[in-house]
C-alpha cells in the first residue's frame, strides 16, 4: 500500500510540474518589475521593465508549455530570437536589476537550442551578466548573488520541465536481454528436438532408403 501511495503521489507531482514551470516563470518576473517600481528615482526604468517583461514573457512561457509536454515549439528560433532582441535590447533601459531577466532567455535558450549552441550561450549570459551589472550600476558585491539567481533560477525550471519527461521514459517497460545462462538453458532444451529432426531427415534421404530396400529384398 506504501507503495501505490508513493507512486499516486509522484505522478501527482508530475501532473503538476509543467503548471509549476509556467506559474513561477510568470511569477519571478513579475516581481522584479514590482520591485523595480519600489527603488527610489526609478520608475522611467521600471516601466521599461514593464514593458520589455510584457513583450517577451508570453515567447517564454509559449516555449515552457511546449517543452513541458514533450514538444518542440512552433517557430522556437524566431520566437527566441524575438525574445534576446527584447530582453538584450532593453538591458541599458530597464535598470541594473535587469540582469535577471537573463534567466528566462537561459531556459529558452536550451529548451530551443540544440545541446552544444544551447549550453554556450547560457554560460555566455552568466559570464556577460557581470559586467554589464555592474557598468548599470550593481555594486561588486553582488555580482556573485546574480550568478547565482541565474544558475539556481534557470535549473529550477528545467528541472521542473524535464520531471514529467524523464517520469514518462522511466515508466516505460525495459526491453532486458535474456542472460547468458538462460541462452545456454534454451539451447539445452531445444538439442533433442534438434537431434530427432536431423536423424528424421537423414531417414528420409534416398541415398539412405535404397540399401534397406535391398536389405529387405
Amino acid at each position: 500500500m506504501d507503495g501505490v501511495e508513493q507512486r499516486w503521489h509522484l505522478d501527482r507531482v508530475v501532473r503538476v510540474a509543467p503548471g509549476g514551470a509556467v506559474a513561477c516563470s510568470a511569477l519571478f518576473p513579475t516581481l522584479q518589475v514590482a520591485l523595480a517600481f519600489g527603488y527610489p528615482g526609478g520608475t522611467r526604468a521600471a516601466l521599461w521593465s514593464l514593458a520589455a517583461t510584457a513583450a517577451y514573457l508570453p515567447l517564454h512561457l509559449r516555449h515552457l508549455w511546449h517543452a513541458a509536454h514533450g514538444a518542440r515549439p512552433p517557430a522556437g528560433l524566431w520566437t527566441l530570437a524575438a525574445m534576446a532582441v527584447v530582453i538584450l535590447g532593453a538591458t541599458p533601459l530597464a535598470g541594473a536589476t535587469w540582469v535577471r531577466a537573463y534567466v528566462a532567455l537561459i531556459v529558452s535558450a536550451v529548451l530551443v537550442l540544440p545541446s552544444r549552441w544551447s549550453y554556450a550561450v547560457s554560460v555566455a549570459l552568466v559570464l556577460a551578466s557581470a559586467p554589464v551589472g555592474y557598468a548599470m550600476g550593481l555594486a561588486l558585491t553582488e555580482v556573485p548573488w546574480v550568478w547565482f539567481t541565474l544558475i539556481c533560477g534557470s535549473t529550477a525550471l528545467l528541472l521542473l520541465v524535464w520531471l514529467p519527461r524523464r517520469s514518462s521514459a522511466c515508466s516505460r517497460p525495459v526491453k532486458r536481454w535474456p542472460s547468458k545462462r538462460s541462452r545456454r538453458n534454451a539451447a539445452d532444451r531445444r538439442r533433442p528436438a534438434l537431434h530427432a529432426r536431423c536423424r528424421a531427415g537423414g531417414d528420409r534421404r534416398p541415398g539412405r532408403t535404397e540399401p534397406r530396400t535391398a536389405r529387405a529384398e
